[in-house]
C-alpha cells in the first residue's frame, strides 16, 4: 500500500544560513540502496507504490504497468487500453484495499480536448473505462484536466487530484478535484484561497473519508506577490477547504509542495521547493510550520513516504544527482543513493513506496549523457541483507547462481548480479555468492 505520505522567523534565518555552508550527508539507517533490474524495454519510471515484499507496481514511458512479484519486476498489460477513446494517457494510481488498483488518465476526445478517465483492477480483471467530461466553461467551451495525483480512502471514495482548465472567469488553471462515489464520477469544487489565480494540486494523502488533504501550488493573475505559491487545502468529508501555510508568503522567491505524507492525521509533512532549496513542512494536527532541510542541500522534494514518526524518507529532483532525504525524528539529512558509474544524471524523482521499515522502493531515470534515458529502480533493505542474495529473496541458492552466470561479462547498471558494482560480473561476483551460500 501506499503509506500515508513533508517559529517562522527563526526557520526562516536557519534555512537561509544553510545556503551558504555544504551539505550535510549521514549513512543510511538501513544499510545501502541498491539497483535491481527493470524490465526490457521500459524507459523511465515515474511512479512505484507497495503492498508487501512480494507486490509493487510502476509505471512511467512506456504502455502498461509493471509488477514485482518478489522474486522480478515483469511488464503488465493493461487489457482494452484505450476502451472506446481514440488514445488515452494514462496519468497516475494508487493501490487500494487488499488487491485493487486505481488507475486514471484522460481520454481524448478530439483536438484540444479529453474526458477524465478511471478503472480498476481487482487482482484477475480490468473493469470498464468509467469517464466524465468536465463543465465547459462560462463561453462553452471544453475543459481538460490532468490528474497528479489519486487517493483511495475505499473503493467507493476515490478522489482524482490535479489541474484543470479555468472556468473563463480569469481563473486561467484551477484546482481538479474529481470523485469517484462507486457508482459515478463527480467534478467537485474548492472553497477559500486566492480567485484570480492558475492552481494545481500535486499530489494528496487520505487517513479516513472526512480527513483528506491535498498540496499544490498558485499563481496570481493580473497583480499581487509574483511566483508561485505553495498551497494547502483539507476535506472533512463535505467540502475542500483552503488552509493556510506560512509558506505560501516566503519572500522572495516561489514555493511549491508536490508532495505529502504522514503517519497520522497529526504528524504530517508536506514537501516542494522554495527557489532551489528543498522546503519541508509539519502539521501537528494545529497548524503548518517549516523545517528546516539539511544545510547547504539544494533540489526540489519531489516524493515522500512517511513510516514512522521518526522515520520518513523524501527524494528531490536536482540535477545530475538526485538526492534522498531522511527525517530520524531530529533533523533532515541527505543520504547518497548508489552511484552508476559513467551516468552524468541520476533523476531519483519518479516515486517511494515503503513496504514497511528499511524496506523501501524508488524509481527514476538516468542515462550516460546520450540517448536513451534509462530506467532506475532502487531499493533499501535491512544492513543485515544477505550478500550475494541477487533475486532478494531472503535465500543465496541456485537461483542467485544462475542469475551471475546469465549476466556474465560487461554489465551496465543497474544490474543486480554486479554484486561488487564494477559493472563487469565475473568470478568476483561468483565468489560472493559461494561465499553466501545458504
Amino acid at each position: 500500500m501506499k503509506f500515508h505520505r513533508f517559529t517562522l522567523c527563526a526557520g526562516l534565518a536557519t534555512m537561509a544560513a544553510s545556503i551558504l555552508d555544504e551539505p550535510t550527508t549521514a549513512q543510511s539507517p538501513c544499510g545501502d540502496w541498491t539497483l535491481v533490474d527493470p524490465p526490457a524495454d521500459v524507459i523511465a519510471v515515474t511512479d512505484v507504490q507497495a503492498r508487501s515484499a512480494g507486490e509493487a507496481w510502476a509505471f512511467g514511458y512506456y504502455e502498461g504497468l509493471i509488477r514485482w512479484d518478489g522474486a522480478s519486476w515483469s511488464t503488465f498489460p493493461i487489457d482494452d487500453p484505450y476502451g472506446s477513446y481514440p488514445l488515452v494517457w494514462l496519468d497516475q494510481f494508487c493501490l487500494a484495499g487488499t488487491s485493487h488498483l486505481v488507475l486514471v488518465g484522460r481520454g481524448d476526445t478530439g483536438p484540444f480536448s479529453n474526458d477524465q478517465v478511471l478503472r480498476f483492477w481487482d487482482g484477475e480483471s480490468w473493469s470498464d473505462w468509467e469517464s466524465l467530461t468536465l463543465e465547459p466553461d462560462i463561453m462553452g467551451w471544453p475543459r481538460n484536466g490532468a490528474a497528479y495525483a489519486v487517493v483511495a480512502p475505499s473503493l467507493d471514495d476515490v478522489w482524482i487530484l490535479g489541474a484543470a482548465d479555468g472556468a473563463g472567469d480569469a481563473t486561467g488553471e484551477g484546482y481538479l478535484t474529481v470523485h469517484w462515489d462507486g457508482s459515478e464520477l463527480t467534478e467537485e469544487s474548492t472553497t477559500g484561497g486566492p480567485g484570480n489565480a492558475m492552481k494545481r494540486f500535486r499530489d494528496g494523502v487520505a487517513f479516513a473519508r472526512n480527513d483528506i488533504w491535498a498540496v499544490g501550488q498558485y499563481r496570481i493573475i493580473g497583480g499581487g506577490t509574483p511566483g508561485y505559491h505553495a498551497s494547502t487545502y483539507h476535506f472533512d468529508g463535505t467540502s475542500w477547504d483552503y488552509v493556510p501555510n506560512p509558506a505560501e508568503t516566503l519572500c522572495c522567491q516561489s514555493t511549491d509542495l508536490n508532495t505529502v505524507a504522514g503517519v497520522a492525521p497529526n504528524d504530517i509533512w508536506a514537501a516542494g521547493s522554495w527557489g532551489l532549496d528543498p522546503l519541508f513542512m509539519h502539521w501537528d494536527g494545529e497548524s503548518w510550520t517549516i523545517v528546516p532541510g539539511p544545510a547547504g542541500a539544494q533540489g526540489d522534494i519531489q516524493e515522500m513516504v512517511a513510516i514512522a514518526s521518526d522515520d520518513v524518507w523524501a527524494v528531490a529532483w536536482s540535477p545530475p544527482v538526485g538526492d534522498f532525504f531522511h527525517w530520524d525524528g531530529i533533523a533532515w539529512s541527505l543520504v547518497p543513493g548508489r552511484e552508476i558509474p559513467g551516468a552524468v544524471s541520476v533523476e531519483r524523482h519518479g516515486g517511494l513506496a515503503a513496504v514497511g521499515p528499511c524496506d523501501i522502493w524508488a524509481v527514476g531515470s538516468y542515462n550516460f549523457g546520450v540517448d536513451p534515458v534509462l530506467p532506475l529502480i532502487e531499493r533499501l533493505q535491512p544492513a543485515s541483507a544477505m550478500p550475494g542474495d541477487v533475486d532478494g529473496d531472503g535465500v543465496v541458492s541456485f537461483t542467485d547462481l544462475l542469475a551471475v552466470l546469465a549476466a556474465w561479462g560487461p554489465c551496465a547498471a543497474p544490474c543486480a548480479a554486479d554484486l561488487d558494482g564494477d559493472g563487469v560480473v565475473d568470478f568476483v561476483d561468483l565468489l560472493v555468492v559461494l561465499a553466501n551460500w545458504s
